[in-house]
């Protein structure tokens, strides 16, 4: 399946070409160009959430997608070693993640909420 490059950076992790970009300012957007890897981590927020489309993801194999996970907070500035280290987590991580099926809240969702 061929893959949208356009606008989106490229970045080659163990043999694999992987695409990332920035999407409305506070996700970034990661996929592997068979898209068998999909995967957007929230930038904002004291509690990075990780969300999981693609069928790859080591933690957690035989659930629905998408999927909510705690990511790790990593302390890397934004950049392709941000990238890599999202992707390394995501399909080296062995042990159990909580998934959550239903949407939390975002970080900048609980800002604008007034309730």
């Amino acid at each position: 399946m061929a893959s949208k490059g356009k606008g989106r950076r490229k970045l080659f992790y163990e043999s694999r070409l992987y695409y990332w970009y920035i999407k409305d300012e506070y996700w970034l957007r990661i996929y592997s160009e068979d898209k068998q890897f999909i995967v957007h981590y929230e930038l904002a927020g004291p509690h990075p959430v990780l969300v999981v489309i693609g069928s790859e993801f080591k933690a957690v194999s035989d659930a629905d997608r998408p999927m909510w996970v705690e990511a790790p907070k990593l302390d890397l500035e934004f950049g392709p070693k941000l990238v890599k280290e999202i992707i390394s987590w995501s399909l080296d991580h062995q042990e159990d993640v909580k998934a959550h099926f239903d949407r939390p809240k975002t970080f900048l969702e609980t800002l604008w909420s007034f309730e």
